[in-house]
């Protein structure tokens, strides 16, 4: 994702706002401008999948805890009773 950015501020410094050929002017800002957008795009693009993969894997992950705290939970409880009706 950062090289797509860097990618988009070395286009944005290299690439001229216009192009002089001979006796005609060619102004290629708007062309400069689409292409910064679509290296933008890409790299919040790439930044939208990798936050869904990493939310993802949160998810897996808290859903393991829930698991073991259900776990320790259960065995708490049960140590607790036994203990409240033997002694």
């Amino acid at each position: 994702m950062e090289q797509h950015l860097k990618d988009k501020e070395t286009l944005e410094h290299s690439l001229p706002s216009s192009i002089v050929i001979g006796t005609f002017v060619i102004r290629v800002e708007g062309v400069r401008q689409a292409l910064s957008n679509k290296k933008k795009a890409l790299a919040n693009a790439m930044l939208a999948i990798l936050a869904g993969k990493l939310s993802k894997q949160v998810d897996e992950v808290s859903h393991l805890f829930q698991g073991q705290n259900k776990y320790i939970l259960y065995w708490y409880n049960w140590c607790d009773f036994i203990s409240s009706h033997w002694t």
